[in-house]
């Protein structure tokens, strides 16, 4: 199983945006996995399935940006983007089901992996759509491999300085994360974020 993708500070800030208001209906970043969210891909699509409430796992299948219906447990929340020439620059989705991806991760702490990478570029990324400061690393307690270096404590545009932001899947400790990793090209900047996420079988993504 592998999962590598190339994104450009724009599609850090598109996800970070389809992602914070999903994640208010979670009631996660109490460092739980299971906290309600399945994250589906495919070679053409990311997909994210939320329910709030009691933080039961929400199956995809086709689906629309905001949409929204009332269940006994909550409100569940679908939100699908394009993959390829999409939400990312270039990726590589590899598994043995037929290329299928599917795993549940706390929406949370993946909000605040982002915010806090958009920070370090320069963007927005707030919790509220604002410019938030404050440290640069993950909150939650399972996110201790969260890191951040600069050598000149500067956060820097994509316009004047190539940065290259790196999602993928990736072990850390021996638990299965979703890893994110951006860097400068002159090595003036280094952040990195792991969420620890639980690997699921395909079938239950559909």
């Amino acid at each position: 199983m592998r999962f590598k993708s190339k994104l450009a500070t724009e599609h850090v800030q598109l996800l970070h945006n389809v992602i914070v208001p999903i994640s208010r209906l979670t009631g996660g970043g109490g460092g739980s996995i299971g906290s309600g969210t399945t994250i589906y891909l495919d070679p053409e699509n990311l997909r994210i399935s939320s329910r709030g409430g009691a933080g039961s796992r929400v199956d995809g299948g086709s689906s629309q940006l905001g949409g929204a219906e009332q269940g006994a447990e909550g409100i569940a929340c679908f939100a699908e983007l394009i993959a390829m020439n999409g939400i990312f620059l270039e990726h590589k989705i590899e598994s043995i089901a037929n290329n299928v991806i599917v795993f549940d991760v706390d929406l949370v702490q993946l909000r605040t992996a982002l915010a806090a990478t958009l920070q370090s570029l320069g963007g927005g990324g707030g919790g509220d759509g604002g410019v938030r400061s404050g440290p640069l690393h993950n909150s939650g307690e399972d996110a201790r491999n969260s890191s951040f270096s600069s050598r000149n404590n500067t956060s820097y545009s994509s316009s004047s300085t190539p940065i290259l932001v790196v999602m993928k899947l990736a072990k850390r400790g021996g638990l299965p994360c979703l890893c994110l990793d951006a860097s400068c090209a002159n090595g003036t900047l280094d952040v990195h974020h792991a969420i620890p996420v639980r690997i699921l079988r395909a079938e239950e993504g559909q």
